[in-house]
């Protein structure tokens, strides 16, 4: 169970292997890309991993994550599972 929502994030600058890169670059190399993902359980202290798997048919350009989370009227933390993987076009 999350007790919290995270968003990770790759800022695509110079420095980042995906600068420059387009869709059709993607595709043609039939690209992927591998998010590994460690930290430690508060409650176990037990090493916690995850890997997932991106296709470049995956990524959605242009889009970002809606939030899940908002504060009730008492001032306490909501988080909004429905809103998971609802995404969102930014204005480009």
């Amino acid at each position: 169970m999350f007790a919290l929502s995270w968003t990770l994030l790759h800022k695509i600058d110079e420095n980042s292997a995906l600068f420059g890169v387009t869709t059709e670059e993607l595709d043609k190399t039939d690209a992927a890309l591998v998010l590994n993902v460690s930290g430690i359980d508060d409650s176990s202290a037990q090493n916690l991993h995850a890997r997932k798997l991106y296709y470049h048919t995956d990524i959605r350009w242009q889009h970002r994550y809606q939030d899940i989370t908002s504060i009730s009227p008492q001032g306490r933390l909501l988080i909004d599972y429905s809103k998971f993987h609802d995404v969102l076009a930014e204005d480009a």
